[in-house]
């Protein structure tokens, strides 16, 4: 994740179960916080990500909740330069 320098795209499809994407959106993000362990996890939000597209600030702290089956994530993510890109790529 660390050349995600913002909003991302998260989806996940598969025959599987559990696999949520666990969120903070208060982590300062920019990896301002040297070990994100000592975040709290109730502070910590739940997306269901099956199925469904969630937008998240991918900056910030997040993981995927322990899950069994076959499970593919599609991620959309922001990179480095994206605005030196010609406009009719």
């Amino acid at each position: 994740d660390k050349n995600n320098i913002g909003l991302s795209v998260v989806r996940a499809i598969g025959e599987f179960e559990g696999g949520r994407l666990r969120y903070w959106p208060t982590d300062p993000g920019h990896r301002e916080l040297r070990n994100v362990r000592l975040l709290e996890e109730s502070e910590a939000i739940s997306l269901d990500v099956r199925g469904s597209s969630v937008v998240v600030d991918s900056t910030r702290a997040h993981e995927v909740e322990p899950f069994s089956g076959k499970r593919y994530s599609l991620v959309y993510f922001t990179v480095p330069g994206f605005e030196e890109c010609p406009e009719d790529l």
